[in-house]
């Protein structure tokens, strides 16, 4: 039985303008196969658009996509492709409604000329009702790769691939398959299985699943410190609303500091939805710089990480920046708040071998679920983020009157999804970087204004510049 392996599938790159291919008709040994249980095989398939080749007057069309053949031809065209330099979707009906308990996507390489494929997909899986929910959201590492997905018996009723980015000259695949059955229409028709109502005080989900990026893995740096911290849930506050993916974006974090930067998870204090008093006690207060923090650090040898998503808000007559803690109350931010220039100053005190400190938070008062400040205030002062002492390093995800932005579905913030696949070496490759293998500061900059900058634009119509800042002293 021919089945999708996790692994790089390679394909020859031969090119099928050959004779015995010229007619139409395909090798006996790559005929069309329906793999037992998939909906998908020759079911109606649509698509945002499609790529003709205007010299070979080939089209490669989305029924290409569920056709059964994985072997990549040509004459007939035996994959979809996406015009050049556009994203696009693939829509999938099978004949009625299903139950899909796997999904497998193999990646198109356009045999013979390797020139194009999908980067990174998400797949929607619509109800009977219409209803649109988004199961499955990945990255291709390269071109010709398959992935799958197993699902707990999501019902739908169409099936829809998203290309969002794509390799060299466009995107495109070259075969979906849908494992599941057909169910009879009674059977409720929800895209993902509802649960029950949960109580009032049940504290609300949020997403967890980390950024899809592979970094490579250095060697072990034992006396280096993280510090990551994630403020989804400000329910215990008062009139601050939630940053829905600031789980995630930590717990993405946490892979790549221990992947990429070495460092120990007996190194990492690792905090969810932190308190004022828990962030005292690990950065100390502006009468103490002395918290765990510095308890952990070896002068001169630890490199220290800081990592924070949550909200930031100005607050006092001078619109000092704050970063937020989850019980903070946003009528009284210069109280209940954590000053952004103490923790630069505590973390200078650190006298570390080097600090960087990450933001995914922004100090305008604003933020994508609302306003953080009180609606009602009287005064309004411009956000002011301090200097940055020498020996800091600041990455924030955008400037101070900025909003920091989320992927549209919520799942992670967009500053952080970037910074993270940047750094796994994106930002390195043309036309970002020179390819050296090494990220260097200007090169994630580059990256960052390319995709961050542009889909904070694209989605919201809003401005957001990342900021790299590398303290000089006075």
């Amino acid at each position: 039985m021919r089945t999708f392996k996790s692994t790089v599938m390679v394909f020859v790159p031969v090119l099928l303008i050959l004779s015995g291919c010229l007619g139409g008709t395909l090798p006996s040994h790559v005929r069309p196969v329906k793999v037992p249980g998939n909906v998908a095989f020759q079911a109606r398939a649509t698509a945002s658009s499609t790529y003709t080749d205007p010299f070979l007057n080939l089209s490669f069309e989305s029924a290409a996509a569920v056709d059964g053949i994985t072997f990549e031809s040509h004459q007939p065209e035996t994959f979809w492709l996406l015009p050049n330099g556009t994203n696009g979707f693939l829509s999938i009906e099978p004949n009625g409604l299903v139950r899909i308990d796997e999904i497998r996507i193999l990646n198109t390489h356009n045999s013979g000329f390797n020139d194009r494929g999908t980067k990174d997909f998400r797949v929607d899986a619509i109800d009977r009702d219409g209803k649109t929910t988004t199961i499955w959201r990945d990255r291709f590492s390269r071109m010709g790769e398959s992935k799958r997905k197993s699902f707990p018996g999501i019902i739908a009723n169409r099936i829809i691939v998203h290309v969002d980015s794509y390799f060299h000259a466009g995107g495109g695949l070259n075969e979906v398959e849908v494992i599941g059955k057909k169910v009879a229409m009674p059977i409720a028709a929800t895209a993902v299985p509802s649960p029950p109502p949960s109580p009032r005080s049940e504290k609300p989900s949020f997403p967890q699943e980390p950024v899809f990026a592979s970094f490579p893995k250095a060697s072990e740096r034992p006396e280096d410190i993280a510090v990551i911290i994630g403020n989804a849930d400000y329910s215990r506050g008062k009139d601050i609303p939630n940053v829905n993916p600031a789980h995630a974006d930590a717990e993405s974090f946490k892979r790549f500091a221990m992947a990429a930067l070495g460092i120990r998870e007996g190194n990492i204090i690792d905090l969810r939805d932190a308190t004022g008093t828990e962030m005292i006690s690990v950065f100390g207060s502006d009468r103490s710089h002395k918290g765990r923090l510095f308890n952990w650090t070896r002068t001169g040898v630890s490199n220290v990480y800081v990592y924070f998503a949550g909200h930031g808000a100005p607050a006092g007559s001078d619109g000092s920046a704050y970063l937020v803690p989850a019980d903070a109350d946003a009528a009284t931010i210069e109280l209940t708040g954590y000053r952004l220039e103490t923790l630069y100053a505590n973390l200078t005190k650190l006298q570390a071998r080097s600090v960087t400190v990450v933001l995914e938070a922004c100090f305008s008062g604003a933020s994508q679920a609302g306003s953080v400040i009180p609606r009602a205030s009287g005064i309004y002062a411009k956000p002011k983020t301090p200097r940055v002492p020498t020996n800091l390093t600041v990455i924030a995800a955008g400037g101070a009157n900025e909003i920091a932005s989320w992927e549209e579905d919520g799942s992670h913030g967009l500053f952080t999804k970037y910074y993270l696949t940047g750094m796994s070496g994106e930002a390195d490759q043309p036309p970002y970087g020179n390819g050296d293998g090494t990220v260097g500061t200007g090169e994630l900059k580059t990256y960052l204004d390319h995709t961050l900058t542009y889909f904070a634009r694209r989605y919201y119509g809003r401005d957001q510049t990342a900021r790299i800042i590398i303290g000089r002293g006075k």
